[in-house]
């Protein structure tokens, strides 16, 4: 099963071919300063770069997946099982990953008021590909999914409780798909089930997040309302 992997960020595009399950990468690379003539388009494993002009995200995808089916990488459109798409922000009510469809779409359309440099460039990216491989299914695998378990205490910020209420001002958490990998992995090294254990993860890079998870379960992160809350960090 080859699955791919699409993460449209603020001004970028980054993207993976990977078979599954031994998640074998078969082609990674990303379309860079999107918006910009000088749009940067890369392909990491065969160090190939293209600069050419990229003005929206759509174009992007359509760069991509264009280049992909007609160069020398042996891959045709009928190799593409399924396309899974990072989405930042799922508000309160999306956990970790769901199938797209129409309603999946709506509710993120319904939430880009709380990742606006985010969740329209992902919307962008699953409009593009419905056009261009419409009968692959697309999955959106929510980053602040996996700190829904927050308990109550920990996600109300202390304010006027309405901002909460008509604002949706919270603690979401951010890096969620990262914190759940380390998880697994941590799982692999000792052998037994996060459901057992107490650990803290870090995320240690340009954006930066702490994390404490009990019993396999997100019950604090220093990530808050937005991915810049929290420790000290570069964007």
């Amino acid at each position: 099963m080859n699955i791919l992997i699409l993460n449209c960020g603020s001004s970028s595009i980054k993207f993976q071919i990977a078979e599954m399950p031994d998640y074998n990468v078969i082609i990674q690379g990303s379309v860079e300063r999107i918006g910009y003539e000088d749009a940067e388009f890369k392909f990491f494993l065969v160090k190939q770069k293209i600069i050419q002009p990229v003005l929206s995200h759509e174009e992007g995808i359509n760069l991509i997946i264009n280049t992909l089916f007609k160069s020398n990488f042996g891959i045709e459109t009928k190799d593409i099982n399924a396309i899974g798409h990072r989405v930042v922000q799922g508000g309160d009510k999306q956990n970790i990953s769901v199938l797209i469809d129409d309603k999946v779409i709506d509710y993120i359309e319904s939430i880009k008021d709380l990742a606006p440099l985010h969740n329209p460039n992902h919307l962008a990216g699953i409009y593009a590909c419905r056009k261009l491989l419409p009968n692959v299914p697309q999955v959106a695998v929510f980053d602040n999914g996996f700190h829904m378990s927050l308990p109550r205490s920990t996600y109300i910020y202390g304010i006027p409780y309405e901002y909460y209420e008509k604002y949706r001002i919270r603690r979401y958490g951010f890096h969620g798909i990262a914190f759940r990998s380390m998880a697994e992995e941590v799982d692999k090294i000792l052998n037994e089930t996060h459901k057992n254990y107490k650990i803290v993860n870090l995320m240690l890079g340009s954006g930066t997040t702490a994390n404490a998870l009990k019993y396999g379960k997100s019950v604090e992160v220093s990530t808050g309302f937005t991915p810049h809350e929290g420790l000290i960090q570069s964007t």
